[in-house]
Formats: structure tokens, C-alpha cells, sequence
């Protein structure tokens, strides 16, 4: 996280450290403290938290700077801007911009995991903060806040800033430990590192709360806001992972879906890396940590229940559709949409188990490259069928990725997705609508025509067959009434569905309304550190976006 230079354990005192003694005096307060997501560690936190990130240049961290942010925001900026100025405050007459996390009640119960930060000190003399303390105030009706070793207990509520920490210019405390403790005071940095912060939740709350740090006067030198719960949504869609297989290549394509399922990062409720050569065990923890490590970052609380299925897939058909070649997909939506269908057909899904679930259908072939993310393959992509139809096809099985695609399902675009993008989705389903309220009326003129059928067959006489309808003969009445039956049963059954996608469509056309009004707010491609931006740093979602999918929730109902 913090790699500034290789630094030493204190010892005994040397000359240079007499020297230094002369100057640490006793601390002033004059410090100010910065939360930021535990350790660095974009790929092992389990909460929503967002900041501006105000200084982050200062403390090496990975995040994409406040200016670089600002500077490739080509559509509302002043809107990006305004969400923490809103809430910024004065803390030693510099501008403070709080961050804002939002976690569960009994967070550790629904992710598996406590809720840790680090707090990174920042001062510009030694004399500002050795032999300070550092004090947390919190309403205790709601949260235990303080300081851990352990990351299930909280062994202490105030932290001592001991002057014999910065008799050198480094110093670690716990150095092996996760919940480590830093200190560098020379020339390219003056920070502490608190890398053991545990906050646990313990009630909802239905208004905004703060945590506020304190030196030893009782002065505020950093605080969170802790954003209300009360309206977190919770979700008991279950995954269901169906592992695509050719027909012609069916052990191969099993075994690269298998490896490409056991070499997908997690990490455990220890923060550890998690590895199986038994792929339900796997998955068990896989979606664990899924719904727990990264769902939980919008947040969201999904079930972790999941199953596993597979479908044989024509690879002759596809190919002869020019939707696959070999083992490259060349048309990602039309390949989606042929396993889409032929799954819930076979397996007679309902409309129920379409809400309830979330098909994740993983690819054992890859997409061609994609002049959109400069020659790179595409790791995933999903497709509008229907308002709570959560489905993606899966060619890299990461987390990132199915993070991502079922965002999308959620409603959220890229950050890089202008006015142009969202509104040529309108555009389609109204086209879509066009067909289904054209095919309304022909199905309608059928109806009519039926009936004249009807007619007919009760006033022709026997003499009268055969008779020509078209090309095709009729050769007695009993033909002709089966003719008729046949037909009304097709028409009747395709006019049922067709009134359902334009039930559906219509649907579709409003929560795309919602969306393209909701979203304000558009970068560069690859510029900010979004888990909807393609870029390599992923460290979750802005606050923004949060608003937007709990807006198309409360309206929709679709998570």
C-alpha cells in the first residue's frame, strides 16, 4: 500500500534519534485524519465507500487522483462536484471532504467479513502528533467503533501516538500483521498509517450518522459519514452458473470452463487467497465471497444459494449463423440471446425463477478482439430481454466481471456512456414496440378472418369439397375444421406473447427513460478507478450511482 522506503523496528537510541528527541515536543492536535478503504486493498473490502479523493497523491495510493478525475469528466461536472461539496467541512482551516460508507446491521453477519479502514494521518511537523491521542466519537446506540489486532474484536477506543514511534524515520507496528500500524516522517512523506479500524453496525438507522475522530483537546480532525440503512435493498435472487459446452467439443470445453473457474481470485473471511481443485467447493466460496467481498460494495444483499447446469450448444448452427467461428464469438448479443432461449425452453423456466435467479452462462470460447477496449477480448456483456431477466454470458470468471455485468442488470451504464449511447436503447425498444403493436394488428385481422372461416364451414355443403384454399386443398369438412382449430391455436398463442412484449417492452422503455435521465453524469473512457469503467483499478462505485440504482429500484422493483 504505502511504499515510500523500507523502514526499521525501533531499537535503542542513537545519536540521531537525541537529536530528534529535541524536536518532537509534545503534540499539538494539528493533524488531520483520512479514512480511506482498508489497506488499499481494492479487491478484499466489503462495503460501499466513497470519497472525493482529496490528497490521495499524497499517500501513494492507487486510486485515480481527485484532479484526474475532475479533469476527464466531460459531462456534469459541476453535478460530480457538488455531492461533496455538499458535504464538505473546515477541519484546521483546510477543506475536508468526509468520506461516505455504507454498510449493513450486523454487516459481519451478512458479508462474513467486519468492516475495516485504514485512517492515514497526515502533518507537516513531528511536533503536531507525537505523544497525541487519537479519540473516536460515535453514537454507541448505533455502532462499536475503535481500534483492533485481531479484526473480529475491538481491543481499544483511542489510539497513543507515542513519541518513541517517531524517534526514527520509520517505524511498523504488527509489520506482518493485516491490521498493521505505520509511521514515516522524512522528506517525501510525514504520515501514520492505522491500517486496524473496525466499525460494527448494530442497528439501522434511518438518517445519516457520523463518526468523528479527535486529538487530545477534543478538536475534530477527521470524521466519516455513515449513510442511512434503513432503505438498503435486499435481494433473494440465486445464481445459477450453466456451463456452456459445443456439441462437437464437449469434454474440451468442460475442462477450460472448469480452469477457468478454480484460477478465479477470492479471498476468505481472513482476507486470504482462496484455492480448491474441486470445483463445487469452489463455487460455495466463490459466490460467498461474490455477494460478500464485492455485491456488497453497491451495496446490495443478494442470497449466496446458487446451482450448477449445463447446455449443449449447436456449434454447427451458430456457425453456419456466422454467430461463432471456431472458438471466437462474432456476434456477442445474438449468442446470448440462442443460449438464453434454448436454456429456459428446455428447462421450462418460469417467470417466477426468472425473477428469482441470476443465469450466469459461461463461455468456454472467447469474443473477438474489440476495437473498443483497444484489441482487448470483451470479459463479459449482457443483453436487455426483459426488465428482470438478470443474464450474462461469461468469458473471464472473475468477480470483477460478473460484478459488473450484473450492474448493468441493475441498471447502471458505463461512466463512459453519453446522452447518444442511452438513448439509442430507448430507441430500439421503441422500434421493438413498432413491430409488436403492427403485429397486434395482424393478429387482431386474423381473428376476423377466423371467424369468416367459421362461417364458411357451417354453410358449406358437402358437394362444395374439395375446394382450393390457395395452393392448398381442403377435402372435406372435417379437414377444414382442424385447418381452422390449427390456426385460431397458433394465432391466439402468438397474440398472448405478443401482448406480453409489448407489456414488457413498454416496461423496458420506461426504466430506460429513468435511466438515461439519471445518469448526469459521464467520463473519458478508462479514466477513473469505476467498477462500470474499463480500466484495471476497481475500486466500486461512486455515491451517484448508488442514488441511481436505488431510484430505478423503488420505481421498478426489478432487483
Amino acid at each position: 500500500m504505502y511504499n515510500y522506503r523500507p523502514v526499521g523496528i525501533y531499537s535503542a537510541k542513537t545519536i540521531f534519534d537525541e537529536e530528534r528527541d529535541q524536536r518532537l515536543g509534545t503534540g499539538n492536535g494539528n493533524f488531520i485524519i483520512y479514512p480511506r478503504i482498508w489497506n488499499d486493498d481494492f479487491q478484499s473490502y466489503n462495503y460501499s465507500f466513497d470519497w472525493n479523493r482529496d490528497k490521495d497523491e499524497l499517500f501513494s495510493l492507487l486510486s485515480v487522483s481527485s484532479k484526474d478525475l475532475l479533469g476527464n469528466c466531460i459531462t456534469g461536472k459541476d453535478i460530480f462536484i457538488k455531492e461533496y461539496e455538499l458535504i464538505k467541512e473546515k477541519i484546521h482551516d483546510t477543506d475536508y471532504y468526509p468520506p461516505a460508507l455504507r454498510m449493513f446491521k450486523n454487516h459481519d453477519q451478512v458479508t462474513g467479513k467486519n468492516v475495516y479502514l485504514s485512517l492515514i494521518i497526515h502533518y507537516t511537523d513531528v511536533k503536531q502528533v507525537a505523544g497525541e491521542k487519537i479519540s473516536i466519537d460515535f453514537d454507541s446506540n448505533v455502532f462499536d467503533v475503535g481500534f483492533t489486532t485481531d479484526g473480529k474484536t475491538i481491543s481499544s477506543k483511542e489510539f497513543i501516538l507515542e513519541k518513541k514511534y517517531f524517534r526514527e524515520k520509520g517505524y511498523r507496528i504488527n509489520e506482518e500483521s493485516h491490521f498493521s500500524i505505520q509511521f514515516y516522517d522524512d522528506s517525501s512523506a510525514k504520515l501514520v498509517v492505522l491500517n486496524n479500524l473496525l466499525i460494527k453496525c448494530k442497528n439501522t438507522h434511518s438518517d445519516d450518522k457520523k463518526i468523528n475522530f479527535l486529538n487530545s483537546k477534543g478538536d475534530i480532525v477527521g470524521c466519516i459519514i455513515v449513510k442511512e440503512n434503513k432503505n438498503i435493498i435486499l435481494s433473494n435472487r440465486s445464481f445459477k452458473y450453466i456451463k456452456l459446452k459445443r456439441k462437437l467439443h464437449i469434454d474440451n470445453d468442460l475442462k477450460v470452463i472448469k480452469e477457468r473457474i478454480l484460477s478465479s481470485y477470492i479471498t476468505d473471511e481472513n482476507n486470504n487467497e482462496v484455492k480448491s481443485k474441486d470445483e463445487n467447493e469452489f463455487l460455495t466460496k466463490y459466490t460467498k465471497s461474490l455477494v460478500g467481498n464485492y455485491l456488497s460494495r453497491v451495496p446490495i444483499s443478494f442470497s449466496t444459494q446458487f446451482s450448477v447446469d449445463e447446455l449443449e450448444i449447436d456449434n454447427t448452427y451458430l456457425e453456419q449463423e456466422n454467430i461463432i467461428s471456431g472458438t471466437e464469438v462474432l456476434q456477442g448479443s445474438a449468442y446470448l440471446k440462442y443460449v438464453q432461449k434454448k436454456y429456459f425452453l428446455e428447462h421450462n423456466i418460469s417467470e417466477k425463477e426468472i425473477r428469482d435467479t441470476i443465469f450466469m452462462f459461461i463461455s468456454p470460447i472467447d469474443s473477438k478482439p474489440d476495437a473498443a477496449l483497444s484489441g482487448r477480448l470483451v470479459a463479459g456483456y449482457v443483453i436487455y430481454e426483459g426488465l428482470y431477466h438478470f443474464s450474462a454470458i461469461i468469458h473471464r470468471f472473475t468477480s470483477d466481471v460478473l460484478l459488473h455485468e450484473i450492474m448493468h442488470e441493475l441498471g447502471l451504464a458505463h461512466t463512459f456512456d453519453g446522452k447518444e449511447k442511452l438513448e439509442n436503447d430507448i430507441k430500439r425498444e421503441q422500434d421493438n414496440l413498432l413491430i409488436y403493436k403492427n403485429n397486434k394488428e395482424i393478429f387482431s385481422q386474423n381473428k376476423k378472418l377466423i371467424e369468416d372461416w367459421k362461417k364458411d364451414l357451417q354453410i358449406r355443403l358437402p358437394s362444395q369439397y374439395p375446394f382450393l384454399y390457395g395452393t392448398e386443398s381442403i377435402p372435406n369438412k372435417q379437414k377444414w375444421q382442424e385447418k381452422i382449430s390449427n390456426f385460431e391455436a397458433e394465432n391466439n398463442s402468438n397474440d398472448l406473447q405478443n401482448e406480453k412484449n409489448i407489456i414488457s417492452t413498454e416496461l423496458m422503455i420506461r426504466f430506460f427513460e429513468k435511466r438515461a435521465k439519471l445518469h448526469q453524469i459521464v467520463f473519458k473512457q478508462g479514466t477513473t478507478d469505476n467498477v462500470m469503467d474499463y480500466s484495471g483499478m476497481k475500486y466500486g462505485f461512486f455515491n451517484y450511482q448508488y442514488n441511481i440504482t436505488k431510484e430505478l429500484h423503488e420505481e421498478f422493483n426489478h432487483i
